[in-house]
């Protein structure tokens, strides 16, 4: 055990161990279809993951031309995807850059993508939390709605359960976040800029997760950036 008597840098680096980063080179793609090819992200190596942790979280490239069908949601499991870039048709819809949707199980059908464009989408599949009530959600990024969420960050959520979403934040260059603590999992996919979290740089297309329990000393950005998260509504300061 660490205890108040070990150093600052044995407690940072048993701290940081909690968190995991991963950067794109460090995710092949590996085909998964003609003209689709798949980064794992993050994949839960146990049978009984911890509450609040995703299964699997992919980003799914995309031919212009091609066709990736995903099954029906597995009982029990959410499944969202948010389109990165790039246009496609799903459900007899069109989808394109920041479109996002959300697909529980129950929902009873199958979701076929195809691309008329290149495209990059994130897929995320986590248990469906009890009492959350299994319903398809999508969010429009043409009527997206804004919210300030600190001085210099505005953002915008795309679905809530309680106290706990999934959101897009836009951050001015210089902007800052204070230390704080995650009461659920906090999942950082980076879109654009770049981010200091802790003494971390994150970059365009690299993800980190941090459980809940765990808690950043600071999180700042000199370029401005543009973040998908997973993880607390409000922002809890009380560990700071």
């Amino acid at each position: 055990m660490c205890g108040s008597g070990c150093s600052p840098a044995r407690r940072k680096a048993r701290a940081s161990q909690a968190f995991t980063t991963v950067r794109k080179q460090h995710a092949p793609a590996r085909s998964i279809g003609s003209g689709v090819r798949a980064r794992c992200m993050h994949a839960s190596n146990s049978e009984s993951p911890r509450a609040g942790e995703p299964l699997r979280v992919r980003l799914v490239e995309l031919s212009a031309g091609s066709c990736w069908t995903l099954g029906t949601v597995p009982g029990g499991v959410q499944r969202d995807w948010l389109v990165m870039w790039g246009r496609l048709r799903a459900h007899g819809d069109a989808w394109s850059a920041y479109d996002y949707r959300v697909e529980p199980s129950g929902s009873g059908r199958w979701t076929e993508i195809s691309a008329e464009t290149d495209a990059l989408v994130y897929v995320r599949e986590a248990i469906l939390e009890s009492q959350q009530h299994p319903r398809v959600h999508v969010s429009r990024a043409a009527d997206a709605c804004r919210e300030d969420y600190a001085l210099g960050i505005p953002r915008r959520m795309l679905w809530r359960h309680g106290s706990q979403g999934a959101f897009l934040f836009d951050a001015l260059p210089g902007v800052s976040v204070p230390a704080h603590c995650h009461r659920h999992d906090e999942e950082c996919l980076m879109l654009e800029g770049e981010l200091f979290i802790d003494d971390e740089l994150l970059r365009a297309g690299e993800y980190q997760i941090a459980p809940a329990g765990t808690a950043h000393r600071s999180v700042m950005t000199d370029t401005g950036v543009l973040i998908y998260a997973h993880g607390d509504v409000d922002l809890d300061v009380s560990t700071s």
